[in-house]
């Protein structure tokens, strides 16, 4: 049998886990707790709230980074800050950029198989 594409995940094939760990759990949560703090929102209910809607998240209920948000802002009866907003976009920007490396021969083996003649895809729930 011959493919013609090879699809791909994108957490733990690509890339590792981001929350797979205590450890980096502890920086997730952390990280979103700062998001909580910069929108002017309670941390530990903002976190609470982040956390119990990871399925909203991956369905794309929420356009943006900005209207979830502001989705969970109005669970808490607050007004995010339009600059903390933004601050906090950046620092989530930065949280998964440092952990989005790919996985070690993971740039190699997609060459493989693009010198093979596959295409390659990516299907993820990853929001």
């Amino acid at each position: 049998m011959r493919f013609d594409a090879v699809i791909f995940d994108l957490y733990g094939t690509l890339v590792d886990e981001t929350t797979g760990s205590v450890a980096k759990l502890g920086g997730y949560n952390r990280t979103t707790m700062e998001v909580a703090e910069l929108v002017g929102a309670p941390p530990e209910p903002f976190l609470e709230l982040w956390n119990g809607s990871i399925k909203q998240r991956m369905r794309g209920e929420h356009a943006t980074f900005e209207a979830y948000v502001a989705a969970l802002c109005a669970e808490l009866d607050v007004e995010p800050d339009a600059a903390g907003v933004a601050n906090a976009l950046r620092l989530r920007t930065e949280f998964f950029r440092e952990r989005l490396a790919p996985r070690a021969d993971c740039l190699e083996t997609l060459a493989a198989l693009r010198g093979m003649g596959h295409r390659i895809g990516l299907i993820t729930d990853c929001s």
